[in-house]
């Protein structure tokens, strides 16, 4: 049988985004991120403990230094985060969250959590565990080849 892997893929993280932005709706009655603010909100949270620069983000998210600038833009205007100096490097400006910014992403947690326990729902253990593996090893196999 011949499988097509990458169209189930992608119908599931279409429905997943989907999902998350009616999640998101929900939950922030004012102005929800855009994808790419969602994806600055989860490398500022995943890397709290250093410091984050706007070029960290054009190089790990693989995003046009335009486009990162003008979400960084967008976010500052909406009290989300703030750009401070760098207290190793003077000529580099890092990013933070502001406490409207911290309440987002608590609030983005939450809708991540609420999430993948409905995907999960009803998927008994082992075949989860399965999943998980089939996962890993697809992963793999992209990285193996490094296209990207």
């Amino acid at each position: 049988m011949d499988y097509n892997v990458l169209d189930d893929l992608r119908e599931l993280d279409i429905l997943i985004k989907k999902r998350l932005f009616l999640i998101g709706k929900r939950n922030c009655a004012d102005k929800s991120p855009s994808p790419l603010q969602v994806k600055i909100f989860r490398y500022l949270y995943l890397n709290k403990d250093k410091e984050v620069s706007q070029a960290d983000l054009v190089n790990e998210l693989r995003v046009s230094k335009v486009a990162i600038s003008e979400a960084i833009s967008k976010m500052v205007n909406n009290g989300n985060i703030k750009v401070v100096p760098s207290m190793t490097d003077h000529r580099k400006n890092i990013l933070s969250y502001t406490d409207q910014g911290i309440k987002i992403m608590n609030q983005m947690v939450l809708a991540t959590n609420l999430l993948n326990k409905e995907l999960i729902r009803n998927i008994d253990l082992n075949e989860l565990n399965t999943f998980i593996s089939v996962m890993q090893q697809l992963k793999k196999n992209i990285k193996e080849d490094d296209y990207v």
